[in-house]
């Protein structure tokens, strides 16, 4: 509170003049300290103190979060990196200011040309201001190691030429101003090479660099020492300037180790390989239900666009990509984006459909949105020079048991009709009068013939699916769900109830009705994209220390499900639109553990802990053991207990049947087929006796798409 008292006369006036100013003071910079506060309650706010360092005349605050000038970017950059590019800036800076060369700073040692990795960590340590605190010491001692590794080989401790040291330093000075533009090594090509030609020439090259900032001398010393044959710059010359900008003659930096600083890589990583399915984003449906009015109603539209991804679908799936590229790229350094050769360690696999396909292209723009992508299909070899990243996709007729276990396969087909005609909740819900009124109102909703009253109970209540999936559309399109010219709407209680009954159908076709169902069904359906998984982790043991690998599946709801089944889980989460499985391998201190990630729905918070597959028997979800699990344990569960594919003769050896099948004759005496699916979709079926009014009490098979 501030008191304004009058003007006092005489000697006290100053003293009153002041002592409301200082409260006025005082009182702004409260209210201001609160605004700052406000503003940036939402972000991560570092409890690192501010570091001093000698030459800069300013203070640096440090943050393990390098806000870049871009606002759409932002940069991360552990804490001793950072510190060590203000060290460089300081060096840099001393030398300009005091008019000395590296070499005359280096003067005190006893060799003048030559430095040692110890002198030059030394040198660097003097540039900072005495810190007494134990933990700031400790940063920057880290800081000027971690510049002593650009700097120096790591397995040669003999002196390096001065002149090698200025040449990093200058190559780490620019790499930094660029970083805190947001700009990276792919996008400053890009940059350059505006017309895609695949290089620039050394004009260009200057020229944009003094348009981003960088100072004439520093290009100049940059220029100078840079050998480009041909007059053309190819982006992995530029690659390899950011690893190894010095003279093979003046000192051993051409090691493999070194990285750009974008972003650095660090030993203390754990996660070696991972291995990710997904499922497509949003599409249209398709075909529209007779009465609702958000769709067109002509066939050309749906033998167009049914089934077709839409622009929400690529937004949920550029979405995905960046939110695993803060995880593994950012905060795991798993591959480096900036690599020529990041095709070598992305590995993408899609099935043979267009939604499938154009969500792993989104996908990949959100994790890697600078590098380019090649196609290629399933069944050829992939050239070594293809640009970027290569998505290989299914384009043979037949489907593979990798993602579509659950396709072609009589075994399992027959195994899942066995599961529907004994299922007893369907049963229930057929004299449940609720469900019945539900069933009433979604006909005169939606027009939907498989839900008029001459159908039998159980299959218009298997025919929900339908009625879900296309809530599902329209609600990521934040259409109003089901519009229709009566104007009814469904409450929030007639909508957990077709959730209810939908998520059941969904996991009977895999989970069956007890666990020898659920052993069966899913070890058929979910075909070799265990052995897949496997293989893909495997990846991550070959390279530990480098690049580690990332592998893409891009597939289909019924692909995810198959295989949270088969893994053992029982009451699993519906994916959603964009849903991933993650597989991670984690290495620490020579030992390979497991960890898996399923993210069911990107609008729900996403489970942070990850856990193991279940050991010898199935469980629940809420009952998963949490954390990771060895490796070979995961392997030997996979393989031994649950029996899992290794190869392609192996399930088709199971898929088939013994004898004829016993459906194919009940479909000959009045058995009842529908089919609604496109080319390249997943099928499945329903089962249901006859209730209601079937006179023949015979079974009813529909097939249905459920995407």
């Amino acid at each position: 509170q501030v008191s304004y008292a009058p003007v006092m006369a005489g000697r006290e006036a100053p003293r009153a003049q002041w002592s409301l100013a200082a409260a006025s003071a005082l009182l702004g910079a409260a209210l201001g300290a609160a605004v700052v506060h406000l503003i940036h309650r939402s972000r991560p706010v570092s409890d690192v103190p501010p570091v001093a360092i000698r030459g800069s005349r300013r203070l640096l605050r440090t943050s393990s979060t390098l806000v870049s000038e871009d606002p759409h970017t932002r940069m991360r950059i552990p804490i001793p990196q950072l510190l060590a590019m203000q060290i460089v800036e300081t060096l840099l800076a001393e030398v300009n200011m005091q008019r000395k060369s590296l070499k005359q700073m280096c003067k005190k040692f006893h060799q003048r040309k030559r430095i040692t990795r110890a002198e030059f960590v030394a040198l660097l340590e003097e540039l900072c201001v005495d810190v007494e605190e134990p933990r700031r010491k400790g940063e920057i001692q880290h800081a000027c190691d971690w510049l002593a590794r650009r700097c120096f080989s790591t397995e040669h401790e003999e002196a390096v030429h001065y002149k090698g040291i200025f040449r990093r330093l200058i190559v780490e000075h620019i790499l930094f101003q660029l970083v805190k533009k947001g700009i990276t090594l792919r996008a400053l090509f890009h940059l350059m090479d505006k017309r895609s030609f695949g290089y620039v020439t050394v004009e260009v090259f200057r020229q944009v660099l003094l348009t981003q900032g960088i100072k004439d001398d520093e290009v100049t010393a940059l220029m100078d020492f840079v050998d480009i044959p041909g007059g053309k710059i190819r982006y992995r010359d530029l690659f390899d300037l950011s690893r190894r900008a010095a003279d093979d003659e003046c000192d051993p930096l051409g090691n493999e180790s070194m990285r750009s600083i974008m972003p650095q890589f660090d030993q203390r990583r754990t996660i070696v390989s991972v291995v990710c399915i997904t499922r497509h984003g949003a599409r249209f449906p398709l075909k529209t239900f007779p009465t609702v009015t958000h769709w067109p109603v002509r066939p050309e539209f749906w033998e167009r666009y049914g089934g077709k991804l839409t622009p929400t679908g690529v937004i949920q799936h550029e979405e995905l990509g960046r939110t695993l590229a803060r995880r593994y790229v950012e905060d795991e350094a798993l591959v480096d984006p900036q690599d020529p050769d990041l095709g070598r360690f992305v590995h993408v696999y899609t099935s043979n459909s267009e939604r499938c396909v154009t969500s792993a292209q989104a996908f990949l723009h959100g994790m890697f949105p600078s590098v380019p992508q090649s196609f290629s299909s399933d069944d050829q070899e992939t050239a070594e020079d293809l640009p970027g990243i290569v998505i290989r996709v299914q384009c043979t007729r037949e489907y593979t048991p990798v993602l579509h276990g659950f396709k072609k396969n009589p075994r399992y087909s027959a195994a899942r009709l066995e599961a529907f005609q004994g299922a007893p909740r369907y049963q229930e819900w057929a004299e449940d009068p609720q469900v019945l009124e539900l069933l009433s109102k979604l006909y005169r909703m939606t027009g939907f013939k498989r839900l008029a009253p001459e159908v039998p109970v159980v299959d218009r209540i298997q025919c929900l699916t339908s009625v879900k999936q296309q809530i599902d559309i329209e609600r990521s399109h934040l259409l109003p769900v089901l519009c229709n010219p009566q104007g009814a709407t469904l409450d929030e209680e007639e909508e957990q109830l077709i959730k209810v009954i939908t998520d059941y159908t969904f996991r009977l076709r895999y989970v069956g009705r007890n666990e020898e169902e659920q052993k069966e069904l899913s070890r058929l359906a979910a075909g070799l994209l265990p052995s897949a998984i496997v293989d893909g982790l495997e990846l991550g043991r070959a390279a530990p220390g480098g690049n580690g690998h990332f592998t893409l599946y891009s597939a289909h709801d019924n692909t995810i499900m198959a295989l949270l089944a088969h893994l053992g889980f029982m009451d699993y989460a519906i994916p959603y639109f964009a849903a991933a499985v993650c597989f991670e391998l984690h290495c620490q201190d020579g030992v390979y553990s497991v960890k898996v990630r399923y993210h069911a729905d990107h609008r729900q918070p996403e489970d942070a802990e990850g856990f193991a597959v279940p050991e010898g028997h199935w469980c629940r979800w809420g009952q998963r053991r949490r954390g990771s699990m060895d490796f070979e344990e995961f392997k030997r569960i996979l393989f031994e207990e649950k029996r899992s594919f290794r190869t392609q003769a192996e399930w088709s050896a199971a898929s088939k049947l013994a004898e004829s099948p016993e459906p194919s004759r009940r479909v000959q005496s009045g058995f009842e087929t529908d089919f609604e699916a496109e080319e390249g979709d997943v099928l499945f079926g329903t089962v249901s006796g006859g209730v209601s009014g079937r006179s023949s009490g015979g079974l009813s098979v529909r097939f249905q798409q459920p995407e």
